[in-house]
């Protein structure tokens, strides 16, 4: 190898040129001077030009970089403050006894703590979607390399993804919007520069083990099911805890395309990709050969699919009424339906599911009943209340919730009838009368525009004087619409809204006879005023809720009520609606202990 030129010198091999002629000639060529002029630039002139090339070029690349994340970047949030959004998390609805009787969400999902999702199931994803998971920093370079190689190796026939588990969190949580959107190659490259960006700060602010506890709660695999615990329990109805290795490969399974590889739909699809990811589990050392045989023996032991949710509420009717009361202003805590939605709420109703499933066969007999009479009956309602706190206990506001969604316990302004009748005693009580003052059961009319009022009783018959006790037990209308006229239908109307009638009422003397339209639970709340000895309770729907976490956010206290009706007044009345169950129009709904009602 020749030496390195010295500064300021010629290289000792070179011929000394010959003194300049007064004109220049051009210089002879020849094959001497060729290999002189070449032999002068040593390896080590080419390594510094190969270096200096290799530096300009790393430098562009560098500053290529630095404009590309620079330019990215600022359409992502602060890569130093990225943060793995709270999943949404399916709220749960209990009956006083536990019972879960709904599961509210906008993606069903339960969350799993990283130490409550087994081991087969986190290696069955690792498996199948990201092997060398704890070995790189958010991007597996020689994942890419090696996708890289199988795509041109093959013309591009065979794939293989390259996108980390932490590239896919990054994905879910921050570029669904980006992926939607996506229609050439240009915005898939954009996206991917983001997706690696996100990936790389993820791993830097969270642990292995956040990143896949993450990522289990946070994938769709299919069914109305999100994360790993809500699909156990959809797919085959168990706890994570009691999962088989097979049931984990089959879990696994589903991501990839939960439409295609749904084991429901395409089973025998579904098994194979189960048994290639248990393949891989024991070409990693996951599972033993032993484990391996006996998964892939393992037959599916599918749980039947339900329909929507509302078809697996247990009250439907009082679920649906609850969650009006849950985002109205004035209820019990005030939640948007995102949080009732998405924050994984568990909330602790008054509902007594014994009382539930006697109310519906009530109704669904007393149509039955009414259809035996050949009356015109196809729909009912009921709710039932406990007076002392103003729980409700049941509540049925149709049939058929699936057929008819309209709830007729607190919906539906129906006339209440004879129903009504005692809010006009109360009224003449409240004006210092007696139930054993008389009234006359005669024919009599009012005038009034358009035309006349002349009410009639039931059985078109007149009793003469009566005590108001008795036209109360006997349930006479027109002694009801004479002590209406005599104490004031305004008076009575107000009555009835102090005890917890809610809707307007037109003051006229055919309310008297029921004729005004209220609700079945203003009717409720009404009576329940008088079974509580005058004092008013508003109807009660929760008794606490809690955050996912357990952390009691609403408690309900128990007042005690506004009272409306004095002593005097509540015992006169109950006492004379004692006696429509015992002697007049109610003796049908006589029971073995004391009653009141109308």
């Amino acid at each position: 190898m020749d030496r390195k030129p010295q500064p300021g010198r010629r290289p000792a091999t070179a011929a000394r040129p010959a003194a300049a002629p007064a004109k220049k000639t051009p210089p002879r060529k020849n094959k001497k001077n060729k290999k002189i002029n070449i032999s002068g630039f040593s390896c080590l002139t080419a390594l510094a030009g190969l270096f200096a090339i290799l530096t300009v070029l790393m430098l562009v690349m560098a500053a290529v970089a630095v404009g590309v994340v620079s330019k990215y970047a600022k359409e992502l949030p602060d890569l130093r403050q990225v943060v793995i959004p709270m999943a949404k998390e399916t709220t749960k609805v209990y009956a006083s006894s536990g019972e879960v009787i709904a599961d509210l969400y906008e993606e069903n999902r339960e969350y799993a703590s990283f130490t409550e999702i087994p081991d087969s199931l986190k290696l069955a994803f690792i498996a199948t979607e990201d092997e060398r998971f704890f070995k790189h920093k958010g991007v597996d370079f020689k994942g890419i390399g090696r996708a890289a190689f199988l795509f041109v190796a093959t013309g591009g026939v065979k794939r293989h993804g390259a996108s980390t588990i932490t590239q896919q969190l990054a994905r879910n949580t921050y570029l669904l919007r980006d992926l939607k959107m996506e229609s050439n190659l240009s915005q898939k490259g954009t996206r991917k520069i983001k997706e690696i960006l996100l990936s790389l700060s993820i791993e830097k602010k969270y642990s292995k083990e956040e990143i896949l506890e993450n990522y289990l709660n946070l994938i769709y695999l299919g069914h109305g099911a999100h994360g790993v615990k809500t699909a156990a329990r959809t797919f085959f109805g168990k706890d994570l805890d009691q999962l088989t290795i097979a049931e984990s490969a089959l879990l696994a399974a589903v991501p990839k395309g939960p439409s295609i590889y749904t084991p429901y739909v395409y089973p025998e699809r579904a098994k194979r990709r189960r048994d290639a990811i248990l393949a891989k589990m024991l070409e990693l050392h996951f599972i033993t050969p032993q484990e391996y045989e006996n998964a892939v023996a393992e037959p599916f032991h599918l749980r039947k699919l339900t329909g929507p949710a509302y078809e697996n509420y247990k009250a439907p009717y009082f679920v649906t009424y609850l969650l009006d009361a849950l985002q109205d202003e004035k209820g019990p805590f005030k939640m948007t339906p995102q949080q009732i939605y998405g924050n994984g709420y568990r909330i602790y109703t008054t509902l007594d599911m014994r009382a539930q499933r006697y109310a519906e066969d009530a109704v669904k007999y007393g149509i039955l009943m009414a259809r035996k009479q050949h009356a015109n009956i196809t729909q009912g309602a009921l709710v039932s209340m406990d007076p002392r706190t103003g729980a409700i206990l049941a509540m049925v506001g149709g049939t058929d919730y699936s057929k008819s969604k309209f709830n007729r316990a607190w919906q539906a302004l129906r006339q209440p009838g004879s129903s009504f009748k005692p809010f006009i005693y109360i009224t003449a009580l409240k004006q210092n009368g007696s139930m054993g003052q008389t009234v006359v059961d005669n024919r009599v009319c009012y005038r009034s525009y358009p035309k006349d009022y002349c009410p009639d009783n039931y059985d078109k018959r007149f009793r003469g004087g009566m005590s108001y006790r008795t036209a109360l037990i006997l349930s006479r209308n027109i002694p009801a619409v004479k002590i209406a006229d005599k104490v004031g239908v305004r008076n009575v109307i107000e009555t009835a809204h102090s005890m917890g009638i809610t809707s307007r009422i037109d003051a006229n003397l055919s309310v008297a006879l029921g004729t005004g339209e209220v609700t079945i639970l203003e009717m409720a709340v009404a009576y329940s005023t008088i079974a509580n000895g005058g004092y008013r309770k508003k109807p009660v729907a929760v008794e606490r809720i809690t955050d996912a976490a357990g952390n009691v956010i609403f408690q309900r206290k128990n007042i005690q009520g506004e009272r409306v009706l004095g002593e005097r007044v509540e015992k006169e009345i109950v006492s004379a609606m004692q006696g429509v169950i015992t002697s007049g129009t109610g003796t049908g709904a006589r029971i073995d202990r004391p009653a009141a009602g109308k």
